[in-house]
């Protein structure tokens, strides 16, 4: 499950966060636009009994309050934080174990509504560790782009075209296509997330895994993005446990 929070700073944004994940039962919800903090424990977020929690907090400065990212991933999947994939721009990463198939590596992103290529040109940092080797991982990406410009259909020329009039430059919206592209990521939503702009999105390496894809209510003026991935992850073993029974 996808999802834009537009803060989880107050206790009714949470509710409504947990709500929905109560609705959905989703093994695995990337957030963006979390509004945290280190002032906010993961414990007042979630039941850390459930979810493994992995979260990147936007370092607040004025004029810079907002963003910040999160994964939560269901303890009985076997998964770990990659911090070898960290940059600079908000993402969050970890790897899950999948049976008789390549790790998946999953992010979720934030990134703010600009025409600054900073974020684009890290995320390409970070996805270009993972897909330029001899064997192109499973790799799913999500989050809140704010890329309305971009129209994702491809034309006849197998290119994809920016819409005029355009909210973003040439140059921002020419450089995240040209960092799908070299990253051999396919690009899965086709219906609206805000208002009539496709901003939250589902990349990936492996196009053939997704069962399906469906927008849904959310919990900001974003609708949420639930995604069906058709890969067994590896699962905790239970420890036995022993219990007495009194006669």
């Amino acid at each position: 499950m996808t999802v834009n929070c537009r803060s989880l700073g107050n206790h009714q944004k949470r509710n409504e966060f947990n709500t929905l994940i109560d609705t959905h039962e989703p093994h695995i919800i990337h957030a963006s636009e979390t509004h945290l903090d280190k002032t906010m424990s993961n414990a007042e977020l979630i039941d850390t009994n459930i979810y493994e929690v992995y979260r990147k907090d936007r370092v607040f400065g004025v004029g810079h309050e907002g963003g910040g990212v999160l994964n939560l991933v269901r303890k009985d999947l076997l998964s770990t934080a990659e911090i070898t994939l960290d940059t600079d721009c908000e993402i969050c990463w970890n790897k899950i174990e999948i049976k008789g198939s390549k790790l998946l590596y999953k992010g979720c992103y934030y990134r703010p509504p600009d025409n600054n290529i900073a974020s684009i040109e890290s995320i390409n940092t970070s996805l270009t560790r993972l897909t330029h080797s001899n064997n192109l991982p499973n790799l799913v990406i999500t989050g809140d782009f704010n890329m309305p410009d971009i129209k994702w259909e491809i034309d006849e020329d197998n290119n994809f075209q920016v819409k005029k009039p355009n909210n973003y430059s040439m140059e921002t919206n020419n450089k995240f296509i040209e960092a799908l592209e070299e990253n051999c990521l396919t690009q899965i939503v086709r219906e609206p997330t805000r208002q009539d702009n496709i901003l939250d999105l589902v990349l990936t390496t492996n196009p053939s895994s997704i069962e399906n894809i469906s927008v849904q209510d959310g919990m900001s003026d974003h609708n949420i993005v639930i995604t069906d991935i058709n890969l067994k992850a590896k699962t905790k073993k239970q420890v036995p446990k022993k219990v007495i029974i009194y006669l």
